[in-house]
């Protein structure tokens, strides 16, 4: 059975700061990733990321280029394509599928670095357009939904960057949002509202999706407790993020939006268990730097930690 000192599951920003930093402070370690590349959101990334130090970038996906660059030249130790399907903290072990061949792998410190996901509206005709691949990039495929009928959902910044991008474009942009209040920036809602081809409905719900077997075709929604329908060109739903925490659900405590609960160093309420990145951190505070400063934090606890648990032994 192989053992680790430390092993990361999640391959984002946070991961791969927390492996760097593993290697630098000479500690054990693997890192295990369930898609085929390190990067985790950085691929979701289409516009200019102009607020990492020492970086400026076109797209996620140069930077991801980058941090996978550094992580191979320091021979940092991770897994492709391999699926942690259970964590065992009195054993310290997790059992990893990869290859179709499944194994155990033990630790002796476990960071949680596995991220944030875009939480669903969990209505009729949603996973069908999902699967479709109906999901778009407003800084990215504004041109194709110019002059078209557009839903967006959501009352965060994102859900308005997408309304203010596509507004801009010529698309005619109905904002659905369930409250009257906004979550997003002021001056973001103002310059979207500007816009005379933007319909903001508030104390509104989408209902369905409606399609004709290829793509998005209409909706219906209720707002004030009336159910109507409309013809929509698509949907983008900006409902914010939930946390991938459901591996470790029953072992360590959440908030109430289902974060983990850290201290201000990553570590859980669990003493050999740290959770870092998006997994931990409110949407409002989730950045590429906060998710890589957070991973260097977390590793050098868990340093002192090691060398104190060595200490003790003797």
């Amino acid at each position: 059975m192989k053992k680790v000192n430390i092993l990361i599951l999640g391959g984002g920003p946070a991961g791969i700061s927390a492996a760097i930093w593993s290697k630098r402070l000479n500690l054990s370690h693997l890192l295990i990733e369930s898609k085929a590349e390190l990067g985790g959101q950085l691929h979701q990334i289409k516009n200019n990321i102009i607020d990492y130090p020492g970086f400026q970038v076109s797209n996620g996906l140069e930077l991801q280029q980058k941090f996978t660059t550094h992580l191979n030249s320091l021979s940092c130790d991770y897994m492709l394509e391999s699926y942690c399907t259970d964590v065992n903290l009195t054993d310290q072990t997790v059992m990893v599928t990869s290859k179709g061949k499944t194994q155990k792998i033990a630790f002796n410190f476990l960071i949680i670095a596995t991220g944030a996901s875009p939480r669903k509206l969990g209505i009729p005709g949603e996973q069908e357009m999902i699967a479709r691949g109906e999901v778009f990039s407003t800084s990215q495929d504004s041109h194709k939904f110019k002059n078209k009928t557009m839903a967006i959902v959501g009352g965060g910044d994102r859900a308005l960057e997408g309304a203010y991008n596509l507004a801009r474009k010529g698309a005619r942009i109905y904002l659905i949002h369930r409250s009257t209040r906004f979550r997003a920036r002021d001056d973001l809602l103002q310059a979207t509202i500007a816009h005379n081809n933007v319909t903001v409905l508030t104390n509104a719900n989408v209902e369905h999706i409606y399609d004709n077997g290829e793509k998005v075709t209409g909706i219906a929604f209720k707002q004030n407790n009336i159910l109507s329908q409309m013809d929509v060109d698509g949907i983008l739903i900006r409902i914010g993020t939930k946390a991938n925490s459901d591996l470790i659900l029953e072992e360590v405590e959440l908030d109430h939006d289902g974060y983990i609960l850290v201290d201000q160093l990553g570590q859980t309420t669990k003493d050999n268990v740290f959770a870092i990145g998006d997994v931990c951190t409110s949407p409002l505070y989730s950045s590429i730097s906060t998710a890589v400063g957070q991973g260097m934090q977390a590793t050098k606890k868990i340093a002192i930690l090691d060398k104190n648990r060595l200490t003790t032994k003797c």
